[in-house]
């Protein structure tokens, strides 16, 4: 069996993947959009969150 390790990484509202921040603090890596047309996010990962909340 493969040796298979888990990466911790950041991630937010627009990022699926932060690869890093420029001198400024911007983030940059790739978009949950983009990993959604590159077919990186698990079935979960893909359903939207309901944002209805009740209070």
């Amino acid at each position: 069996m493969a040796n298979i390790r888990e990466f911790d990484y950041d991630s937010d509202d627009e990022f699926y993947y932060i690869a890093g921040y420029t001198p400024g603090g911007a983030p940059y890596g790739i978009t949950w959009e983009q990993a959604a047309e590159d077919g990186l996010l698990d079935s979960e990962e893909t359903i939207e969150p309901d944002q209805d909340f009740p209070f």
